[in-house]
């Protein structure tokens, strides 16, 4: 499994032959509350979800965050799942209809 490192967010991917998988981690020591955790969580799944099922290309991806709390808007991870996008769009490990 190989690691790409934008910002705050780390993921972690390999390629897959069938079918795309996400996952999505971020730590107690962040915040202790599961509420909080489980909202950021499906943030990622609404955003990063979106583009990975419409990838012609399946691929494994975890993504770990590691900034010091929660961050309040998606911004950062926008930034960070657009920069990955492009990483793996020239690296050949994802590819869109559009492209």
């Amino acid at each position: 499994m190989k690691k790409f490192s934008a910002g705050d967010f780390l993921f972690f991917y390999c390629p897959l032959q069938r079918g795309s998988k996400l996952a999505a981690v971020i730590s107690k020591k962040v915040d202790k509350r599961a509420v909080a955790r489980n909202s950021w969580r499906r943030t990622v799944y609404d955003l990063v979800g979106v583009d990975l099922i419409r990838s012609q290309k399946p691929l494994a991806l975890v993504c770990l965050y590691k900034g010091a709390s929660i961050p309040e808007n998606t911004d950062d991870l926008a930034v960070a799942w657009q920069q990955f996008k492009a990483y793996a769009v020239d690296k050949n490990y994802l590819r869109f209809h559009h492209e």
